[in-house]
């Protein structure tokens, strides 16, 4: 288990190479990783999430997260994650069908990823809503109030170091936005 610390901001197209040289200027020694990530999100009731199931690279890695509804649209969560095995998808898929849950909706990203231990940036492509830039401080579950606040001070300042300061926050989760295009 694990506690995140996320926000996102929706970058326009035309500001995708510029932002990818700052970032690579503002972490010479992080080699940058090419992300494409494939998620399916699992409902009993076919309203709300309960649980993802993430393809990437030889993994499936699954997540459920409690999420803290905040007001400064950042996002604080508990999160349950582990990995199983890419062979084992459709037996994977199986055994949540078996249980009554069922797709709700699927979702892909692509992109680059910049991680420095606990910290993660990725500048993204998600399918169906565009370009994004995420900005991640992964902190142990039992992290106190204070941890959560030097993170959220932390990826303010990543903001205004990267240049994306002045750009408003998204505080839905890319699951209510494709929920919302799909409605």
């Amino acid at each position: 288990m694990a506690r995140e610390v996320e926000c996102k901001i929706h970058i326009p197209e035309y500001r995708l190479t510029a932002l990818t040289d700052v970032i690579d200027k503002a972490f010479p020694a992080i080699v940058k990783q090419v992300v494409d990530k494939r998620d399916v999100y699992y409902s009993r009731d076919g309203f709300t999430a309960d649980f993802r199931i993430r393809q990437e690279n030889s993994i499936l890695v699954l997540t459920r997260k409690q999420k803290e509804h905040r007001n400064d649209r950042v996002e604080v969560n508990d999160e349950i994650e582990f990995t199983v095995p890419r062979k084992e998808s459709g037996a994977l898929h199986a055994f949540f069908g078996s249980l009554g849950y069922v797709p709700l909706i699927e979702k892909g990203k692509q992109g680059n990823l910049w991680k420095d231990g606990g910290l993660s940036i990725e500048l993204v492509h998600v399918d169906g809503l565009g370009y994004y830039l995420e900005m991640e401080r992964l902190l142990e579950d039992s992290a106190t109030d204070e941890q959560v606040q030097s993170a959220l001070e932390e990826l303010s300042d990543l903001r205004t170091r990267l240049g994306v300061a002045d750009y408003p926050l998204e505080g839905r989760y890319y699951l209510e936005m494709l929920q919302e295009q799909n409605s």
